[in-house]
């Protein structure tokens, strides 16, 4: 099957990274740089921005940690485990 005939326009996609590596080689550098550009409308193929959901346990991604080092400004919204609702 050709990739043209895999790709249903309208639909949404879901993707998931996860990054393992040594401590000290950019995991979390890397992470942020492709997280601004997934989240950035590119006007030339007329592709929205996307959401982003990050499950941040070591707290490094929130919006003081973008903006410095080469990595552009996003603005973090963060919310608590107490914040979700119970499932029923």
């Amino acid at each position: 099957m050709a990739k043209q005939e895999l790709k249903i326009e309208g639909k949404r996609e879901n993707a998931m990274l996860v990054t393992c590596a040594a401590q000290g080689t950019g995991k979390s550098y890397q992470n942020k740089l492709l997280i601004c550009k997934y989240v950035v409308d590119k006007l030339a193929t007329k592709v929205r921005g996307r959401k982003v959901l990050i499950l941040d346990v070591n707290s490094e991604y929130g919006t003081e940690s973008f903006g410095q080092n080469g990595i552009p400004p996003l603005t973090v919204k963060s919310i608590a485990v107490k914040d979700v609702r119970d499932w029923e």
